[in-house]
């Protein structure tokens, strides 16, 4: 991901075609409402890609939280409708958070990732302070906005 410009983060939602400077205002209210949240990594996975089925995702999982659900769910229900389109695998009942290490590996080259990874002794935690839009490939940050320090 870092040879693709991207920097290492939890995709709430992606889509084609954002409104960006509506999100942008949406997206500050929603920050408002929410304080610092802790993501906790525990385990590395993989998962093919849709339209290209021998080529995977390899990634990091992200526990659940009852702060992170509520913080995607509502982005997308925010959001949804200044996308032309969103992927229907980030709707709060599919969504499955993940910190993306690889894109486009096929199968046999996954192991390498699996054995760094190994290496990270998971779980670990940090905490998310930004919520961002982000315009991919390559990837050009747009926007950064703080969550709210409610403590």
């Amino acid at each position: 991901m870092i040879k693709k410009g991207a920097r290492p983060h939890v995709s709430l939602l992606v889509g084609r075609g954002i409104r960006e400077a509506v999100a942008e205002d949406k997206l500050r209210q929603l920050a408002s409402r929410f304080s610092n949240i802790e993501i906790n990594f525990s385990h590395l996975g993989f998962f093919p890609i849709i339209d290209s089925p021998d080529n995977h995702v390899v990634h990091i999982g992200v526990t659940p939280t009852e702060q992170l659900l509520a913080l995607h769910n509502s982005a997308f229900q925010g959001l949804q409708h200044e996308f032309e389109f969103i992927e229907p695998h980030y709707a709060p009942e599919e969504i499955n958070l993940h910190c993306t290490l690889a894109l486009d590996l096929k199968r046999e080259n996954i192991k390498p990732y699996f054995e760094i990874v190994q290496s990270f002794a998971l779980p670990k935690s940090c905490e998310c302070n930004t919520i961002d839009i982000v315009e991919y490939f390559p990837a050009t940050h747009k926007t950064s906005i703080a969550l709210t320090d409610h403590k």
